[in-house]
């Protein structure tokens, strides 16, 4: 399950780090001159709005949602739980490209900060590790005889 799940992170990762890295050595070398399209400002406040919806509000929900459909059952199985934490990853890890749209948007600087610091919260809160899966496990009573 780890493995799987860090498979997952890191496919939504690398490509981010990648676009990231190369929008920066292209514009540091002038290459192209960033921002690259021009967008108002209502179009940094939606996704400056989205960033924290993405990154915070929807992962409670899901937890939420979960634990309320499990609250009856004396324990669940691991792929309920790989479930859970599979859509968390992928929906926190849209944060960080919402980043790379605010710099090619031109968005104003408050917002893009704001924004990518919700990325950088994805990036490090989502991570897959094994005191973690055994945490949400414990948590939310797995029962299996795999390990994680």
């Amino acid at each position: 399950m780890l493995k799987t799940l860090r498979k997952i992170y890191y496919s939504m990762f690398l490509p981010w780090t990648l676009i990231f890295a190369v929008l920066y050595l292209l514009n540091f070398f002038n290459i192209v001159t960033l921002p690259v399209f021009y967008a108002g400002k209502p179009f940094g406040i939606i996704i400056f709005v989205l960033a924290p919806v993405l990154s915070i509000a929807v992962p409670v929900f899901l937890r939420a949602n979960f634990a309320h459909s499990i609250r009856n059952l004396k324990a669940i199985s691991l792929d309920k739980l790989f479930g859970l934490e599979r859509n968390l990853i992928l929906v926190t890890m849209i944060t960080p490209y919402l980043a790379v749209v605010a710099i090619l948007f031109d968005v104003p600087d408050v917002y893009t900060t704001g924004i990518f610091l919700f990325g950088l919260y994805s990036i490090y809160a989502y991570f897959p590790t094994e005191n973690k899966i055994r945490s949400e496990m414990k948590i939310f009573r797995v029962k299996t005889s795999e390990t994680v």
